[in-house]
């Protein structure tokens, strides 16, 4: 067949959509003029291009994860550090709240005032810079008891509690030994070694006021 037979009867068509145009399956006209027999196939290409994304755009979509993840973890760090102030100012609330101290059950063994001695002991409390009093004497006694409770209406956890044990005499009273403790919340019971001889043991309840 001649070339210019074939532009008779074949037309091809095509259509381009420019660069990035998909093709397409071409298509089979069975109605061509002048030419029943032969069909023609136009090939056709789809004009519409993909949707496609501006540059600001992609970066902007890139940089926005990234951003809202920072804001994020700022505000978790801020809600964290707002739970630790809280709970602080909480604690240090509680332990300088006014509490109640209670010192009783001191009792003593082994007391040892000198050579072929029996002291005549008896206890002095205090708590931080106040004084709460003292007991009674026990005279010749190496283990005395004593019954007296000693309380204390303004004390804070971790102030000093002191007790001394003293050996009363005509022109001075001789210490014994000395017993320091930090007073925590709850009720305790401690034994103390004094530096003569002997231990001192008592306790002590310390709780909120009521």
């Amino acid at each position: 067949m001649s070339k210019n037979k074939c532009n008779a009867h074949c037309t091809l068509f095509m259509q381009s959509g420019g660069k990035g145009s998909t093709p397409r399956k071409p298509t089979i006209l069975s109605g061509a003029p002048n030419s029943p027999s032969l069909p023609v196939f136009v090939a056709n290409y789809s004009t519409q291009q993909r949707p496609t994304t501006s540059p600001g755009k992609l970066s902007s979509l890139h940089r926005s994860s990234p951003i809202r993840l920072i804001d994020m973890s700022s505000s978790s760090l801020l809600w964290c550090l707002l739970v630790v102030c809280v709970l602080t100012v909480v604690q240090i609330y509680a332990a300088e709240e006014p509490k109640v101290l209670k010192v009783f059950n001191l009792r003593a063994s082994d007391l040892n005032s000198g050579l072929f001695q029996t002291p005549d002991a008896y206890v002095k409390v205090f708590m931080g810079s106040g004084y709460g009093g003292k007991t009674e004497v026990k005279n010749n006694n190496h283990d005395p008891w004593w019954k007296e409770d000693f309380n204390f209406f303004n004390a804070i956890e971790n102030n000093p509690m002191r007790l001394e044990v003293y050996d009363s005499d005509v022109l001075f009273d001789d210490l014994l030994g000395t017993c320091e403790r930090s007073i925590k919340i709850g009720t305790w019971q401690h034994q103390c070694f004094l530096k003569k001889g002997g231990s001192l043991y008592y306790s002590y309840t310390l709780e909120p006021l009521q």
